[in-house]
């Protein structure tokens, strides 16, 4: 996983801080300051830190869009993999309030506490919650090279020494001990392993906790074995180790595990579920989300056809049928759930947790398997995801909302002062963006003007927001689920006898828009990616107009090899075809380069920063980037409210003074600074208290601040960001 400078900060990682045991934090190049990558444990407890800053609000908010998601395709148990004892009282409580339309299964970290295990594992669930037992992690992931091989990765990429085999996470007496203890204690363990030695570890404890406790009726479960050998397949069946296989990994990693991890021929046989029904193993099949998103059909697809993004076919021999895949997704579960009396199959007696598909898996072209929709979730007889077709057939799933199925598409004509009319068309997409087109009527062939954003809708269900590049988010009343009326400026109703509504129509065909565009890019291995800032999606950049234009800008300025660079182009949004694959693909067509921002981020979507008492970060003087190394403060503004004085630091020295703002005008008056001397920064200093000298007016855009002179040139930018 990865963190930036602000979260390393939260959790306290630094030059000084040691690697974990069962951890790695990577450094950057020449030195010990993190670049922002760690390793299993060193994760496991930054995520810890992180999370518990985020609030009760924020963690119901995370695990209530989790449950929602895996309802939308098809789920109607989901299993949270590994929970520490803080966070199951969490999860109860959102259970108890009702936050889960599915059931809830978690595994507590078997390393955590083992008292809390044995107390809260149950059987039963309440309010769709339960504790089945505990987690045991002994390696990382394949893909990452940090699985613990028994035998060097072929071709790792990254700064590995030679004969480089990963890393255990746990020492083999912790391993041993936990093992043992779930065996003496009839708790359920479930184990992370991924790499050969990590499997054989697993199962030499397994081996020795049977031999002191005899079988076991918990049915211990191996998570992921990605690199099972075929001996190891023999021993987990004669051990009685149910194996959980991850087969997408085959469509995501397939042609990485070929090249870099295990090799051409060994690559064939990762997540071996042809082996396991050969060897009559019942398996499971998972989807490690957030690792992959939890699409169904698409873990369908991968255990049948086992086909990479390349278009090849990894490992012929252990593909599946389609039944055999649709148990490892139903009935085997339920039963490695201890739940095959109740879910798993359709029969008398059982829960109704039903799926409707759109068409039978086992009356199509295998190759379309991942084409599958979902059409309805039900959970115990109560509908608990549907999803409509967009009037083209093609897939267009919408959440079902208080106020109706807004996602869609909504057209109507609206008055105008000057012209016969504006034409809207406002297309409102499941992942939170919209498109708006606004057509001046009569205005000739070049009168559409495009945005683009982020769209909510408000708490009472009745109005949405539409964050485009406007100071203040444009509002629509939703009047019913077909029907959305414009509001003024203050979000109320425009009193006229005149057209305000837009009303949906069939299909949703998206539009290609194109305008001014803001967005973090990065370009590496030949190919380049643009994350659009207000909307947060991100788009292959095509190799065609201006694209070279903005490709050599961002080498000039990135400050090292696959670091984002902001950059603000013209261009629009249009389909091309892909590299590989025949399906067309909305990438960005560059027009036009417009600027390049170092040092500056889209900041949160959404949201805008107020002028007055937000910190500024200088990140421009003039046409100049102002970037700071890592152990340099950098310099930034804040202007108070409270007394009219402004605060910051001009890079060396600390400013103070006072402020007047009318409208967008605005004067700083005369500023001090303290009088160091120091061995960066002072130039910039002097450039800083010359572009306040100059400023007489400003402009604010979302996130960002810019400070114009008398003739409206731009004298220094600034960022906003969390005050502290």
């Amino acid at each position: 996983a990865a963190l930036n400078s602000a979260a390393l900060e939260v959790v306290g990682y630094g030059a000084a801080t040691e690697d974990p045991a069962g951890g790695v934090i990577r450094r950057r190049a020449g030195s010990r300051e993190p670049d922002g990558v760690l390793e299993e444990t060193a994760f496991f407890a930054a995520i810890v830190r992180l999370m518990g800053d985020i609030g009760e609000a924020g963690a119901r908010a995370f695990a209530q869009a989790g449950s929602e998601l895996w309802a939308r395709f098809g789920y109607t148990t989901a299993e949270e993999g590994r929970s520490l004892p803080a966070t199951v009282p969490m999860l109860q409580k959102i259970a108890d309030e009702g936050g889960f339309a599915i059931d809830i299964v978690t595994y507590v970290d078997v390393l955590a506490d083992r008292d809390f295990i044995k107390e809260h594992q149950s059987d039963s669930y309440a309010n769709r919650f339960r504790v089945a037992g505990a987690k045991l992690t002994i390696d990382g992931s394949p893909q990452g090279f940090t699985a613990w091989r028994d035998r060097p990765y072929v071709d790792p990429v990254g700064d590995y020494p030679p004969g480089y085999a990963g890393y255990p996470a746990a020492t083999r007496d912790q391993v041993v001990d936990a093992v043992d203890w779930a065996f003496a204690n009839d708790v359920q363990i479930i184990t992370h392993a991924n790499g050969e030695a990590a499997t054989d570890l697993l199962l030499a404890a397994t081996d020795a906790a049977l031999a002191e406790h005899g079988p076991t009726a918990t049915r211990p479960v191996l998570i992921h074995g990605q690199f099972l050998r075929s001996d190891q397949l023999d021993a987990l069946k004669r051990l009685g180790i149910m194996p959980s296989l991850f087969p997408m990994h085959t469509f995501y990693w397939g042609d990485w595990h070929r090249e870099h991890t295990v090799g051409p021929e060994l690559a064939d046989d990762i997540s071996p579920t042809g082996w396991c029904v050969q060897r009559g193993i019942k398996f499971s099949s998972h989807h490690d989300a957030p690792v992959a998103f939890p699409d169904s059909m698409r873990i369908l697809d991968a255990t049948v056809t086992r086909r990479s993004r390349s278009g090849d076919i990894i490992g012929p021999a252990q593909r599946v049928d389609v039944i055999a895949a649709l148990k490892a997704m139903t009935i085997w579960p339920a039963w490695q759930h201890h739940e095959e009396a109740t879910k798993g199959s359709i029969e008398v007696g059982k829960l109704a947790d039903l799926v409707i598909l759109s068409k039978d898996p086992t009356g199509v072209d295998p190759e379309t398997l991942d084409q599958i929709e979902v059409v309805e979730t039900i959970k115990e007889g109560t509908t608990v995801y549907a999803a409509t077709k967009d009037g083209a057939g093609t897939a267009g799933l919408t959440f079902r909302r208080d106020a109706g199925e807004l996602v869609g598409s909504f057209v109507g004509t609206l008055p105008c002062a000057d012209c016969a009319g504006i034409r809207y068309r406002i297309d409102l997409f499941d992942d939170g963006a919209f498109t708006q087109r606004m057509t001046y009527l009569g205005r000739g062939d070049d009168a559409s003007f495009d945005t683009i954003g982020s769209w909510s809708l408000a708490a009472d269900q009745a109005t949405v927001a539409l964050f485009g590049d406007r100071r203040e988010p444009e509002q629509w009343r939703v009047v019913d689920s077909s029907t959305l009326r414009k509001l003024d400026r203050e979000g109320r109703e425009i009193e006229s006898s005149l057209n305000y509504d837009l009303v949906r129509t069939e299909g949703l065909d998206p539009l290609e828009p194109r305008l001014a565009m803001r967005g973090m890019y990065v370009y590496m291995a030949d190919a380049a990616t643009f994350r659009e800032c207000l909307t947060g999606r991100s788009y292959p950049v095509a190799m065609e107009d201006a694209s070279i234009d903005v490709e050599r800008a961002y080498l000039e300025a990135r400050h090292e090899p696959g670091a984002e660079v902001m950059v603000s182009v013209v261009g629009r949004l249009a389909p091309r075809p892909p590299m590989e694959g025949d399906a067309m693909v909305t990438m960005l067509v560059v027009e036009e380069l417009d600027g390049v921002w170092p040092g500056e981020t889209c900041g949160a979507r959404m949201s805008v920063s107020e002028l007055e008492d937000s910190y500024w970060k200088l990140t421009r003087l003039g046409e100049t980037p102002v970037l700071v190394e890592p152990q340099q403060r950098e310099p930034y503004l804040v202007l108070r409210s409270d007394d009219g004085r402004v605060a910051g630091f001009d890079g060396c020295n600390r400013l103070m003074g006072d402020y007047t703002i009318d409208g967008d005008a605005i004067d700083f008056g005369q500023m001090a600074a303290t009088m160091m001397a120091c061995p960066d920064g002072m130039e910039t200093g002097a450039m800083f208290a010359e572009a306040l000298g100059a400023a007489e007016r400003f402009r604010l855009h979302a996130h960002h601040l810019e400070l114009l002179d008398g003739k409206g040139r731009m004298v220094a930018r600034f960022e906003a960001r969390e005050m502290n």
